[in-house]
């Protein structure tokens, strides 16, 4: 991946970037992980909000409710450094996103999950992310130098050079899951921590 290599290269040890197996684009997070763990802290709590999440979400998330009804192609337009993180953009210029968006907000009205504490502070509140399409591609680790010096500034100049040289590319949204996340910033095996999924395209537009 051209863009990993860059990315090592400009950033050294003050840069993690991803393995690409861990990549993805975030709808929502209706647990995050590190209050997750204190809000639902043995295996029964946590497999019975899972029970209770995935039933909501056979319910809620479908083609019929406006659930990726059909297949997607989103456009990755460009790379930008953020305050801590470098990001992936995509347009997505058919709302796909933010549809899905609207059908997992509608989790909120499900009582069963109040019961179970999934809208509380304690439980990471059920984050939204509204007007934004991305992956994180690399999270800052370090401070790379003294903060305001020549050397933060050459840093971020490089990092931004690695971000310049992308080229929008056009990436099929092949399906979509929900995964429970045993590592922080999702640093898990998609597929062994999958408890939820749903293809789109042709086999979901036939369903």
């Amino acid at each position: 991946m051209a863009l990993a290599s860059r990315l090592r290269a400009a950033g050294g040890d003050a840069l993690h970037v991803y393995d690409p197996r861990y990549l993805h684009v975030t709808v929502a997070s209706p647990v995050v992980f590190f209050s997750a763990t204190k809000a639902y802290p043995d295996d029964k709590s946590r497999s019975e909000l899972t029970a209770a999440v995935t039933a909501a979400m056979d319910d809620e998330c479908t083609g019929a409710s406006g659930f990726f009804p059909r297949a997607v192609r989103a456009t990755a337009v460009r790379v930008e450094r953020r305050e801590k993180a470098v990001i992936v953009l995509y347009d997505d210029p058919v709302g796909a996103v933010e549809r899905a968006r609207d059908c997992v907000e509608r989790l909120r009205t499900r009582e069963e999950l109040g019961r179970l504490g999934l809208f509380d502070g304690a439980a990471g509140g059920f984050k939204m992310p509204r007007r934004i399409v991305h992956t994180t591609v690399a999270r800052f680790v370090a401070p790379p130098a003294e903060p305001g010096s020549a050397e933060e500034a050459e840093w971020c100049r490089a990092i931004d050079e690695a971000c310049a040289a992308w080229r929008p590319v056009e990436v099929p949204v092949e399906e979509v899951r929900l995964v429970r996340e045993s590592l922080p910033y999702m640093h898990v095996d998609i597929v062994a921590e999958t408890v939820w999924r749903r293809d789109i395209g042709e086999r979901a537009a036939e369903e």
